[in-house]
This record gives structure tokens, sequence and C-alpha cells, in this order.
């Protein structure tokens, strides 16, 4: 299937469908009453699909990218990546909808080796050291100085789920349950663990992630009953490059003004759009199919909502990626790419995690009160 070729939706009634013709999970796990069954949706060395319905399904996580904008479901990276789905099978207790009702839940990672080809992982493309490239300083700090040894290195990314929706009937209340995933931290340490328990991670040393922070504390974390620790733990790269935070950041000309509502931060981004206005630099046309704002208020109101506001932020890389004179202003593309870069900082934030450390604080789900057990 090609990188950029487009998708429809599935209904309810066809997601409840492909549930309902799974192959057997590899791995299945319970916590108190519920279930996380862990598909393999592809390997690293394996450019085939293992199964059609997993496919399909994983397609469907992924289009919850499009909160952002037009991110291609697939790039290069996925021919080498493992790939993984996990679904959530629980009770919710509905006291107008005649009591208890079964919902599932999906979430899907990828783990993206530095080797073979495509050359590096997507965070060495979308992050430098001091304007140059990052892999020098990796191998610097971690790699004894021998850029060769890159093969050390794995990412994590193209984090993305299924909403809760009934399994109960024919789907119909899909579109009627929370929009918010119960379980992503529990589904997130699950399939790291299954990853570097397999062979072919034996070999990695390290593993990196660009996250946004509320993404980390909010889906990818939880704390400890023990001691109120977030786990898994996550390290901010320039910890472990030893070198200051600045001195790490986004490479924006390859995603971060085409998808501002995941690389920037999109308070900053706002306020600055804002004043921008008030200065008569640019004007609300100038921003007209790019923001829904007309006045004052309408960016008043996107700003005590910074959740709500990002996929509403998700054409605006059309305005900002543009060259030459931007409509209704003598504000030119190249000006508004300078404001941002000086007034608008960074969304997500590079993590390099010590493998054996990361994989120690992932076991801590297993053995601390309220551990997730493992059935199969």
């Amino acid at each position: 299937m090609k990188p950029h070729e487009q998708h429809a939706r599935l209904t309810p009634q066809e997601i409840l469908s492909l549930s309902r013709r799974l192959p057997h999970p590899a791995e299945t796990y319970r916590l108190d009453d519920v279930c996380f069954d862990l598909y393999p949706v592809k390997d690293g060395d394996d450019r085939q699909w293992k199964y059609g319905v997993l496919y399909r399904l994983l397609l469907e996580a992924r289009m919850s990218y499009a909160r952002y904008g037009n991110v291609p479901l697939f790039d290069e990276y996925d021919y080498k990546s493992w790939i993984y789905l996990i679904r959530v099978r629980y009770t919710m207790h509905f006291p107008r909808r005649s009591g208890a009702k079964r919902v599932e839940e999906w979430f899907s990672a990828r783990f993206v080796p530095a080797v073979p080809q495509p050359p590096l992982t997507p965070d060495f493309a979308e992050c430098t050291y001091r304007n140059g490239s990052l892999v020098c300083r990796v191998a610097e700090k971690l790699l004894n100085g021998r850029a060769a040894k890159i093969e050390k290195i794995v990412t994590v990314s193209k984090i993305c789920g299924i909403h809760p929706y009934m399994a109960d009937g024919d789907g119909a209340g899909l579109t009627a349950l929370s929009r918010h995933h119960r379980y992503s931290a529990a589904c997130f340490a699950l399939i790291n663990r299954h990853f570097f328990c397999d062979a072919a991670a034996s070999a990695f040393r390290f593993l990196s992630g660009l996250f946004r922070q509320e993404l980390i504390e909010k889906s990818l974390t939880m704390r400890s009953l023990t001691d109120g620790q977030r786990l898994p733990r996550f390290t901010p790269a320039y910890l472990l490059l030893d070198c200051p935070e600045r001195d790490i950041v986004v490479n924006r000309p390859v995603s971060a003004y085409e998808f501002p509502a995941y690389f920037l931060d999109v308070k900053q981004l706002l306020q600055l759009l804002r004043r921008l206005i008030a200065k008569k630099i640019i004007t609300y046309a100038t921003l007209d199919g790019a923001i829904p704002v007309a006045c004052d208020r309408d960016f008043v109101l996107l700003l005590e909502d910074i959740g709500n506001a990002i996929p509403r932020l998700r054409h605006l890389g059309k305005l900002l990626a543009r060259r030459g004179k931007l409509p209704h202003t003598r504000c030119t593309g190249e000006m508004l790419r300078l404001f941002i870069d000086v007034c608008v900082a960074d969304g997500p934030q590079l993590q390099i995690m010590n493998v054996a450390s990361w994989k120690n604080s992932i076991e801590r789900f297993f053995v601390s009160p309220g551990r997730i057990t493992q059935m199969t």
C-alpha cells in the first residue's frame, strides 16, 4: 500500500466485524477485570503484513493523526519497523443504558531501528544538535565515539489508537462513548516489554522518542502506587547527551511548519498570531481557512482549552509552509516563520533512555500493587 494513499474511516459495525475475526493474540495480560490482547502486526525483518485484519485496524488507529493535519498513514520507516496493536477489553457501567456494557479500545506503537535502509530513524531527521547532525553527539556520548554503532539505537513512534467503543450489539454506541483512552499507559508498557523480550531486540542499548510532555504525562506513564513516581521513566535527551537543553531542538523545516499543532508550542503559537494581528502585521483574512478565528474572542476561547484547540489548527500548516507573500497582508511566509522561530518554543522534546534502565522501570508494572499479570 502506498504511504500517501487515503482511506475512509471505518464504521462502528466494520470495527466490530474486524475485531471478531482476529487471529490468536501473541500474549494476553490481565489487570483486575481488564484484558489486554497483544498482536504483532509486522516484524522488523519482514516487509509483509501478518494479517489483513490487523493491517486494517492499524490504518484506523493511525487515522487519529488527522487531528494534526494530513499526516501520511505510512512512511518509509514502516518497512523496517516492528509494529504492534493491543486490544483492551473491559466493562463500563451506563446507568442510562441498562447497566454494564462490554467496551473495547485499541493502542498501537512501532519500533524503528537505525539500520538497515532507510538510514537512521525519524528522530534523527526531526531533531538537530546545535543546528547540525544529532548522530555525532549521540556517537560521542553513547557509542564510544563510533557512529557506526548507531545500530544500537531504536526509536519508538507512531503512538496512536482507536477510541473506546461498545463491543455489545452492532456498535451503534461507538460515537457516544468518551474519546479518552483509559489504558494507554499500560498498553505502552506491555508493548515495550514484549518488544524488548524479543531476541531480535537484544542488541539495542538505547531507545529514543520525540514526545510532547502532555502525551507522556496523560497517556504513556502512570504513577506508582508505592512511591508516586511516573512509570516508565523517560529521560530528556539533553541529560543523557550531557549538553544544555537548548542544544537539542526540533528541525523545523522537516515537519514543524507542516504540522505545527504537534511540533510547536500551541499556546505560544496562538499568542503570537494574536499579537501579529493586533500589530497589523497579518489580518484575520490571512488566517481564513487556516484557523477558525474571526475576532479576538475566538483567540481567547482557543487559548482557554489548548487540548481542543489542537485539531482546529490542522489546516494551519498550509499557511506556515507557504513561500512569498501571504494573502491579505504584506507579510511573507518567510517572515512569518522567522517570527515563529523567535517567539514559539518546540512542542515535543527528544527523549533517550538506556534500555536496561527502561526495562527495569517497565517491570515495575508487573511487581507493584495492582500489577499486570500475564495470562498467555
